[in-house]
């Protein structure tokens, strides 16, 4: 029985299998990539095999591809990569202009919102959370980015702390830019500080006081700080100054390096950090 099947397989085309596949092209409206439907994939499948066409089926997605190969399922596959591959528009783009399959641009269509549907569907949630900051377009908190996170994905809501941890992983792109709970993509130009806020001010200062040996004053510090981050928390640089162990205040808001054996007695009080963050606020107020 195993010899006549083969035997009927390689058998050349029969113009009658050739007529029928054609006509059910035609009943078909010229669509290439129809749904797996029974009992349509039956005899789709049976007359391509038949008259020699290559049919590939992509269950996954419910559809079945005429002239398309089972390499072309694979490639097919491979576009809903993460992050282009949720958007239809660009997959169906990639498609016509590989010219890998010829399919009609409703067909093309079909596919491509099959795809970006199928590849939505299975998004994790740091892809997720990539996707509500790229919405965002700009650097922010992960309380906003949470917000919304949940606004593009009410069928599977996320808490703050699931996207904070999400963010921390800084995959596909996304960086913490310095600024406590705060983040960026890298395609806006944005960077991972190389160090700590406490090593960059201890280095300015030490810097600073080398080039012109004199205290440096407050306000060069903060304008310093611009060249190493490019998102600058004032009061995190009020804390970063007063807290630091490297640094000594010697007068009104001026520092200079501290040696590493002195001790420090002239700690900052609450009351004088208070009054400091009060006043950079006010600052951004205005």
């Amino acid at each position: 029985v195993s010899r006549l099947e083969n035997r009927f397989w390689q058998a050349p085309p029969h113009p009658g299998f050739v007529g029928a596949l054609l006509c059910h092209f035609m009943a078909k409206s010229g669509r290439l990539v129809l749904p797996m439907a029974p009992p349509d994939i039956v005899l789709r499948r049976f007359l391509a095999k038949r008259v020699g066409v290559p049919c590939v089926e992509l269950p996954k997605l419910g559809l079945s591809v005429l002239t398309a190969s089972r390499d072309d399922a694979s490639w097919f596959m491979s576009l809903k990569a993460f992050p282009s591959g949720i958007d239809a528009t660009h997959i169906a783009n990639r498609i016509e202009s590989a010219q890998r399959v010829w399919l009609p641009a409703a067909d093309i269509g079909v596919l491509a919102k099959a795809l970006a549907h199928f590849a939505r569907r299975k998004l994790r949630i740091t892809e997720r959370a990539c996707l509500a900051l790229r919405e965002i377009g700009h650097p922010a908190h992960f309380s906003e980015i949470t917000e919304v996170y949940n606004r593009l994905f009410p069928e599977c809501p996320a808490t703050e702390r699931q996207v904070h941890h999400a963010l921390g992983r800084e995959r596909y792109g996304i960086v913490w830019i310095g600024v406590k709970g705060t983040f960026a993509l890298k395609e806006w130009g944005y960077e991972r500080p190389s160090k700590s806020l406490f090593q960059t001010v201890a280095e300015i200062v030490e810097n600073a006081f080398i080039k012109t040996g004199k205290p440096v004053p407050f306000s060069v510090i903060c304008a310093e700080i611009g060249k190493y981050r490019q998102v600058i928390n004032p009061n995190g640089v009020a804390m970063s100054v007063h807290f630091n162990p490297r640094v000594r205040r010697v007068g009104n808001d001026r520092f200079v390096p501290r040696a590493p054996d002195t001790l420090s007695n002239d700690e900052t009080t609450a009351e004088e950090l208070d009054n400091i963050l009060r006043k950079f606020a006010r600052s951004i107020d205005e």
